[in-house]
């Protein structure tokens, strides 16, 4: 198993790599969804197409029930979290809609 710093730094050199030198990686990153997996306005980590100008691609994988529940757990989670540290942080809106 990599260590977390180490992995935070592959991610980021194969992120620069991409950048750099307009090559495609797939891999995991957090993004965005704006539907996928029936998730809006969240950032969740998902496969992605990485290339020159950042995600290119967002691969919505079938994910079975069981799978699906546990992603749902999670966002519908750092939804209430969000929605808790919003007014602290003096923002109006928090996360997106599970």
């Amino acid at each position: 198993m990599i260590p977390l710093g180490q992995e935070a730094s592959i991610f980021g050199l194969a992120s620069v790599a991409a950048a750099r030198h307009g090559s495609n990686c797939l891999l995991e990153s957090p993004a965005c969804l704006e539907g996928e997996y029936g998730i809006s306005g969240l950032f969740v980590g998902v496969p992605v197409k990485l290339g020159a100008n950042g995600i290119e691609t967002i691969f919505e994988l079938k994910l079975a029930g069981d799978e699906h529940a546990a992603l749902e757990k999670s966002a519908a989670a750092v939804n209430k979290l969000a929605d808790i540290l919003a007014p602290k942080l003096g923002l109006t809106q928090a996360a997106g809609a599970v």
